[in-house]
């Protein structure tokens, strides 16, 4: 199962020009598998960031984003979608916290140009290497 860590900041827009959604959230993304959906496991949070504010915790498993299970096929597919949030937009989260689930309403902040730039890099680390010739 492949995981990879992506950046606190996660946005709005892939574009270069404009990424104005923020959750504050650092975490693994987990794939689907045959057997079951993928998950994102909750690595940290920005102190007073959407997430934390919502009640997100570290260790929380995301298991659905509004309302739809986790089926994407690799972290930029994921982080493709969490492109479509913009600032002010409420993500419902569905988690488990040990043997107990829940759901959360997250209010998408608007990113600083730092958070912003994290998200362009984060995007770009999550290219897949071109093959060798």
């Amino acid at each position: 199962m492949s995981a990879a860590l992506l950046v606190i900041a996660l946005l709005s827009n892939t574009s270069s020009a404009a990424c104005p959604g923020w959750l504050g959230l650092g975490f693994l993304y987990h794939p689907p598998a045959r057997t079951h959906d993928g998950w994102i496991y909750v690595q940290r949070l920005a102190p007073g960031g959407p997430a934390e504010r919502a009640g997100l915790f570290p260790g929380d498993v995301i298991t659905a984003i509004d309302g739809q299970p986790i089926r994407y096929a690799d972290e930029r597919s994921l982080l493709q979608r969490l492109s479509r949030i913009s600032g002010g937009t409420v993500v419902h989260l569905t988690f488990r916290r040990g043997i107990q689930g829940g759901s959360i309403a997250v209010t998408a902040a608007i990113a600083s140009k730092a958070q912003c730039e994290a998200w362009r890099q984060s995007f770009e680390r999550s290219r897949p290497n071109p093959p060798l010739p």
